[in-house]
C-alpha cells in the first residue's frame, strides 16, 4: 500500500476530506469542476480528488496546485502544463512557468518570457526579458531592453517600451515610472495623471497615495488632490478610510480628504476591510475604533492581539483574557498567559496558577487547567505533561495515541 504525504494549500482541508462524494470548484468561466489536491508519493507528485482517489498518477518531479483548470508540472528538469484529466497541454520544455490568470500563463524559454493560452498555444511569443506574470484587466507589463511597456492578452502593444518601472492595472489605471517620476496611464496607454510625483501607490477604493518633497497625500482618478500633500506617512484606503501620520500622531481621513478621525493616536493600523475596525494606541493603551472614531474595544489594554475567529487576546496589568471584535470581554482577565485560538480546533491554550488548559471560542474552559505543560493543538491533538508523564490529548481532553 502506498504511503501518501499530503501537500495542501488550504487550511480547511480536514473538513474537505470529511465530505462524501467529490468536491467541486468553479473555474474561471464559472463552470463546476472536480477539486483536485496535490500529493507526494514515493518522491513523485500527482493529484487526488476529495475521496482520496488517485486521478492523476504521481509521476512528476514537482507540481503546483491547479488554477483555472490547469496545473504546472515538472519532469526531467523542465516545466509544462496539464489539465484535470492529466493530459499534457504543453510539452515539458519550459525553464519556468507561472500560474494561469485570466486564461493566460507566463512561460520562460531560453531566457525569454511569453504567454500561453489554456490550450497550450504560445499566444504571446517568448521574447521579453521580464513580465509581470499575471494579466490584470486584460493587460500586463513586459520589459524589453531594460524598458517597460504594456501589452494586451493577445500580445498587442499598448504603449511604447519607454518606462523605467510599471505595475499591474488596478481600477482601470496603472502606475508608471519615467525619468524618476511617477504617474498613471489608462488601459489604452493614455497618460491620465501627470508623471510628476516622487512616489505613488496603485489605486485603492478610487484613491491613490502620492508623494512630493517628502510628504504624502491622496489623489482621485481625475488626478485631483483630495488632500494637501502634507502628511509624514500614509497608507492605502481600506474600509473607506486611510491612515495618515502628522507630527508623530496618527489619524484617518475619508475619501473627501476630511480628517474624520482626529490625528491624535500614538500608533494606528489600517482598518480591517471586512470588519470596519482599526487598532489604535493612545497614551500606552490599546483598543479599536470604528470608521467614525467611536471606541469599539475600549482603549485601555496594555496589549491587544490580532483577531482569530473574531476573538483577540488582551492583557491588562499582568493578566490575560479574550475579547470579541464587538468589544465584549469573552473571558475575565484572570490568566497568567494566553495564546491565540487555533483555527481548526477553535481552542486556545491558557495558563493559570502554573497550570495549563484550553478554552473554546466562547471562553469556556473545555479542557481542565491541570497540566504541568502543554503545546498548542496541531492536527487535532496537543502534547501535554502531567505528573512527569508526557502524552497527547484530543480536543475533548481525552488521552490518545500519538498516531
Amino acid at each position: 500500500m502506498k504511503t501518501v504525504t499530503f501537500i495542501l494549500s488550504i487550511i480547511w482541508t480536514g473538513a474537505l476530506f470529511a465530505q462524501t462524494g467529490p468536491i467541486y470548484e468553479r473555474d474561471y468561466t464559472g463552470e463546476l469542476t472536480v477539486y483536485l489536491t496535490k500529493v507526494k508519493v514515493n518522491g513523485k507528485y500527482g493529484y487526488i480528488n476529495s475521496e482520496k482517489t488517485e486521478v492523476i498518477p504521481a509521476r512528476f518531479d514537482d507540481a503546483k496546485n491547479f488554477s483555472e483548470g490547469r496545473a504546472e508540472v515538472k519532469l526531467n528538469g523542465k516545466w509544462g502544463f496539464i489539465d484535470k484529466s492529466g493530459k499534457e497541454i504543453t510539452a515539458m520544455k519550459y525553464d519556468e512557468t507561472w500560474t494561469f490568470c485570466e486564461s493566460r500563463a507566463a512561460v520562460k524559454l531560453n531566457g525569454k518570457w511569453g504567454f500561453i493560452d489554456k490550450d497550450g498555444n504560445e499566444i504571446i511569443p517568448c521574447k521579453y526579458d521580464k513580465v509581470l506574470f499575471n494579466f490584470n484587466e486584460s493587460r500586463t507589463a513586459a520589459e524589453l531592453n531594460k524598458k517597460w511597456g504594456f501589452i494586451d492578452n493577445k500580445g498587442k502593444q499598448i504603449t511604447p517600451f519607454k518606462y523605467d518601472a510599471a505595475k499591474s492595472f488596478s481600477e482601470n489605471l496603472t502606475m508608471v515610472k519615467l525619468n524618476g517620476k511617477y504617474g498613471f496611464i489608462n488601459k489604452n496607454g493614455k497618460e491620465e495623471i501627470s508623471i510628476k510625483y516622487d512616489d505613488a501607490r496603485s489605486f485603492s477604493e478610487d484613491c491613490a497615495m502620492v508623494k512630493i518633497n517628502g510628504k504624502y497625500g491622496f489623489i482621485n482618478k481625475n488626478g485631483k488632490e483630495i488632500t494637501a500633500i502634507k502628511y509624514d506617512e500614509a497608507e492605502d484606503f481600506s474600509g473607506s478610510r486611510a491612515m495618515v501620520k502628522l507630527n508623530d500622531k496618527y489619524g484617518f481621513i475619508d475619501k473627501s480628504g476630511n480628517e474624520t478621525i482626529p490625528v491624535k493616536y500614538d500608533r494606528a493600523k489600517s482598518f480591517y476591510k471586512y470588519m470596519s475596525i482599526a487598532f489604535v494606541t493612545l497614551n500606552g493603551k490599546q483598543g479599536s475604533i470604528d470608521i467614525n472614531g467611536n471606541e469599539v474595544i475600549p482603549v485601555k489594554y496594555d496589549y491587544l492581539g490580532g483577531f482569530v475567529l473574531s476573538r483577540a487576546r488582551v492583557k491588562l496589568g499582568d493578566k490575560w483574557g479574550f475579547v470579541h471584535e464587538n468589544g465584549k470581554e469573552i473571558t475575565p482577565l484572570k490568566y497568567d498567559e494566553a495564546w491565540d485560538l487555533v483555527f481548526d480546533e477553535y481552542l486556545a491554550k491558557v495558563k493559570l496558577n502554573g497550570k495549563y488548559g484550553f478554552i473554546n471560542e466562547d471562553g469556556k474552559e473545555v479542557i481542565p487547567i491541570k497540566f504541568d505543560d502543554a503545546e498548542n493543538f496541531n492536527g487535532n491533538k496537543a502534547k501535554v505533561s502531567l505528573n512527569g508523564r508526557k502524552f497527547y490529548i484530543n480536543k475533548y481532553g481525552k488521552e490518545i495515541n500519538k498516531k
